[in-house]
C-alpha cells in the first residue's frame, strides 16, 4: 500500500517522492480569536518568503494548511521538502536572505512583528521525514 506525501500542486505518492530528499512538517496554533489575522499575514508575508526561499533552490517545495475543523491542537500546517539534510541545515540562512530581499527586514524582524504576535508561545509540533533511498 502507498502513502500519500503532501506538496505545493497537489499530492504525490510516497514512491513519487524524491530518494533522499527530506521533509519537514510544522503545526502550530494561533492564538484563540487570531485566527484569521494569522492566516491573513502569513498570506502577506510568509507566502512570498517562502516563494523566493524556493526560487533561491533552499527549497524544493512548500504547501501550507489551515485547520477546518477537528480536535487536532494545530490551527496551521506548513510541509516544506527539501533536496537533502544539507539543504534543511541552511535553512535558516536562506529564509533570512530572502525574508531581507522580499520585506527589506530580517526574518527574526518579520517573525516578531507578524507571526509571533497572533500565534501561541511555541509550535505544537515539529517533524522531519525522509524518503528512503532507492524510493
Amino acid at each position: 500500500m502507498d502513502t500519500f506525501v503532501t506538496c505545493r500542486g497537489g499530492l504525490r505518492l510516497h514512491s513519487q517522492s524524491e530518494s533522499g530528499h527530506v521533509y519537514q512538517a510544522i503545526e502550530w496554533r494561533a492564538l484563540p480569536g487570531q485566527e484569521d489575522a494569522h492566516s491573513q499575514s502569513y498570506h502577506d508575508f510568509l507566502r512570498p518568503i517562502w516563494s523566493e526561499v524556493v526560487r533561491r533552490g533552499g527549497m524544493v517545495r512548500y504547501t501550507d494548511h489551515t485547520k477546518r475543523d477537528g480536535d487536532t491542537p494545530g490551527t496551521h500546517l506548513l510541509l516544506m521538502e527539501f533536496e537533502s539534510q544539507e539543504s534543511l541545515d541552511d535553512f535558516g540562512q536562506v529564509v533570512d536572505e530572502a525574508s531581507r530581499s522580499v520585506t527589506g527586514q530580517s526574518w527574526a524582524e518579520i517573525s516578531e512583528e507578524e507571526f509571533l504576535p497572533r500565534r501561541g508561545p511555541d509550535q505544537v509540533r515539529g517533524e522531519i521525514y525522509v524518503s528512503p533511498p532507492g524510493m
